[in-house]
């Protein structure tokens, strides 16, 4: 009982608020300032439309000459004068644009003074502000002359002139409206029809003549808001000249532009990856037998394929091994479905880490044996889940050792993601942007759509080979793939002219495994390496350690890199016309 005045005062002032915005409502004026007879304006301001004629020529080329005479009654005041809109934008079937290719000759007086307007095109439109002078409370007329090139549509039996005489999207009425479409002489077959109503409609309120290659249409009662005129004149083919199809091909082109940004997408991509994106010209590759001079295992693997992976990672951790820092011991060889299991064991202590460590060597020990104590030791399956945090950072330690050596300016995962970033943004626009493509363009939306994801798709794809390496980096990449070379070609016969030494072994198997050439590396030393390295510890087997070197690289790399799962929750013919079809329409109002 309590709240039931409280519910009574919000109740009240509930259907306060909603009479003042009835109020407010009723208060807003028409959008246009014509309004139909059953309509006036407040203070009898009235806009009616006595008579529009339409005088349509149709001209051998395809093109067709037109000419409005719009007689209007400005009742009441003020007034500036008329408003019109012809559409010059339609959708074509399949969702493309047709550009109806209008040309505005005059606008005048019914004497042939000239009027002054304004024209704009907004949302597939050409919009006239016509300006008539002392148009209050008179009965004025407007002539408009105009050309349209692509009015015509052409059918596999017949062509046809289908055009919206008079629009119907307006706010004010139509006393009269009537059409003459004049054909080529010698025009044969001819047959027409019009439709009144509001859009859509296929009624048929008005008288049609044909006589010899003219068309005469008139209604037979007023327009009231809305309603339209629409008429249709087909006649036999050969009297039009029709477009080849070079010509219909730019005409489509031309209304449906947005297919050409792709093209234009790629034409500008080359452009820059032919200025600033195309390596230095490589040479020759000459076999080398010993790995480029200071360069790291991790650092000649990320040089050849502009990324650094797992396998860099492996390589170097084998790499620290074979100087002495770690020893690395495989405690279980694991089975069908479980990967084989390591043990780590620091052999330096941290401040004997000498300054010989590159950052990322010394980045991967420390995550590696956080405490830094000689005999520290840390299990495969204990780095699972949770050494992936440093992978990144070590990853871009290996990248900045290379930018520092000149190989690249920028790295090139850096300059692709750029690229995508870009590609994902015009990807994203292709939604939000499509209804008012439409609206302005009149594409339809899977045009729209499909044109911006083959323009990503350009810039993505020709931006991932946009990344290029320095002279000093292309030189460093030729030694690299030269000792690359070496470890691919170890044969029987290179073995037979090649003293091949434990040394030269352990020296070659990390850069070996950073080329993925770990197996073919070890088969190659099998009779040489025949008992297991100082720091590698458990079962041994020398004609099979190529192969347990690549699982440990390949699982190894897979635990160290594992992170945690996180949880988720028409024509005019034939039953298809009616008021609004074809091409024309728009509208006529005051201002």
């Amino acid at each position: 009982m309590r709240g039931q005045p409280r519910g009574r005062r919000w109740l009240a002032l509930l259907m306060g608020l909603l009479a003042l915005g009835l109020v407010a409502v009723l208060q807003q004026p028409p959008l246009l300032a014509g309004s139909s007879t059953a309509a006036p304006e407040a203070g009898g301001r009235e806009l009616v439309l006595e008579s529009m004629q339409v005088q349509a020529l149709v001209l051998r080329s395809g093109a067709v000459a037109l000419q409005e005479t719009i007689r209007a009654r400005f009742e009441g005041a003020p007034w500036q004068g008329l408003l019109r809109s012809i559409p010059v934008i339609s959708r074509a079937p399949g969702g493309a644009a047709h550009r109806l290719g209008l040309q505005m000759r005059s606008i005048t007086a019914a004497d042939g003074t000239p009027y002054r307007s304004e024209s704009s095109l907004q949302e597939g439109e050409r919009r006239l502000r016509i300006f008539i002078p002392n148009a209050a409370g008179s009965t004025r007329t407007a002539v408009l002359r105009y050309r349209v090139e692509h009015a015509i549509r052409f059918g596999s039996d017949h062509d046809e002139f289908y055009w919206n005489v008079t629009g119907s999207d307006r706010q004010v009425p139509i006393e009269q409206a009537g059409a003459t479409i004049v054909l080529p002489l010698g025009s044969r077959g001819i047959r027409a029809a019009a439709y009144t109503g509001t859009s859509g409609s296929a009624s048929a309120d008005a008288a049609v003549t044909i006589s010899g290659n003219e068309v005469r249409v008139e209604t037979t009662r007023p327009l009231q808001w809305n309603e339209g005129l629409t008429v249709a004149v087909a006649f036999d083919k050969g009297i039009v000249r029709e477009p080849g199809g070079l010509e219909r091909a730019g005409q489509w082109l031309l209304a449906n532009w947005i297919v050409l940004l792709p093209l234009l997408a790629c034409a500008l991509m080359l452009m820059l990856w032919h200025l600033w994106g195309r390596d230095p010209q490589q040479r020759a590759i000459q076999v080398l037998y010993e790995p480029p001079a200071g360069l790291a295992p991790a650092e000649a693997g990320a040089l050849i394929d502009d990324a650094v992976d797992g396998r860099d990672l492996m390589a170097t951790l084998v790499d620290l091994a074979i100087r002495g820092y770690l020893m690395i011991e495989r405690t279980s060889a694991g089975g069908l479905f479980l990967p084989p299991r390591y043990r780590f064991t620091l052999l330096r202590a941290t401040q004997h880490w000498g300054p010989e460590l590159r950052p990322f060597e010394h980045g991967l020990l420390g995550a590696l044996f956080p405490i830094g104590r000689v005999g520290e030791a840390v299990r495969s399956e204990d780095l699972e889940n949770s050494f992936y945090t440093h992978v990144p950072g070590l990853k871009q330690q290996v990248q900045q050792a290379l930018i520092a050596r000149q190989c690249f300016r920028h790295w090139p995962q850096t300059i692709r993601r750029v690229y995508w970033l870009i590609a994902g943004v015009v990807l994203g626009l292709g939604p939000p942007l499509a209804p008012w493509l439409e609206l302005q363009f009149g594409f339809g939306p899977l045009l729209s759509i499909s044109s911006l994801a083959l323009t990503a798709a350009a810039i993505a794809g020709i931006g991932w080979l946009m990344p290029r390496r320095t002279q000093q980096g292309m030189r460093l990449l030729e030694q690299v793939r030269g000792y690359g070379e070496f470890i691919a070609r170890v044969d029987r016969d290179r073995i037979d002219r090649t003293l091949l030494t434990p040394e030269q072994f352990e020296r070659g198997l990390p850069y070996a495994m950073a080329f993925g050439l770990s197996r073919r590396w070890s088969e190659a030393f099998a009779a040489v390496v025949t008992s297991p390295p100082r720091w590698y510890a458990g079962e041994f087997d020398a004609d099979g350690f190529g192969g347990d070197l690549d699982r440990f690289c390949s699982s190894t790399a897979q635990v160290l890199q594992s992170a945690p799962r996180s949880s988720s929750s028409g024509s005019g013919f034939g039953g298809g016309g009616g008021v609004g079809g074809g091409f024309g329409g728009g509208s006529v109002g005051g201002f």
